[in-house]
């Protein structure tokens, strides 16, 4: 509630000294469509809110900053470079709750796709002119 995912009303009672609110359920359906990675579906119970969150992950998987360097052929070494990407604005990710505001990134599947597709990091331009280069050598050495 605090960080806007989710849109509810205070209710005019409390629970002891703890604030009650009230959902509405299309709210609830907007939030979990989403934000499906704000649950755990395997820890919920057989609903139709369960089955909408595994319809999302299957239509659209969500992955950590980790996983998403994967896809984007970086190694190990490389795990902060998903975190610079993110914050240049080249690649749209969502920021897990905890850790004082400071939670992992989640990255769906489709921004990586993207991302693949409209690459905008000027090593590759640099590396592929660097491997022409190289066999522009290569042939000068074979034909001396």
């Amino acid at each position: 509630m605090e960080r806007g995912f989710l849109k509810g009303k205070r209710a005019p009672y409390c629970y002891g000294r703890n604030r009650v609110y009230h959902f509405e359920y299309e709210d609830i359906m907007k939030c979990l469509r989403r934000r499906p990675w704000l649950v755990k579906p395997d820890s919920m119970p057989q609903s139709y809110f369960r089955s909408l969150v595994r319809e999302e992950w299957e239509r659209d998987p969500w992955y950590s900053c980790v996983e998403a360097q994967r896809f984007l052929g970086l190694h190990d070494e490389h795990a902060n470079a998903v975190h610079r990407y993110i914050r240049r604005g080249w690649i749209k990710a969502e920021r897990k709750p905890g850790a004082g505001g400071l939670g992992e990134y989640v990255i769906r599947k489709s921004a990586i796709d993207y991302f693949i597709k409209n690459d905008p990091r000027p090593i590759l331009y640099h590396a592929h002119r660097s491997e022409a280069k190289r066999k522009e050598v290569n042939l000068c050495l074979v034909e001396s």
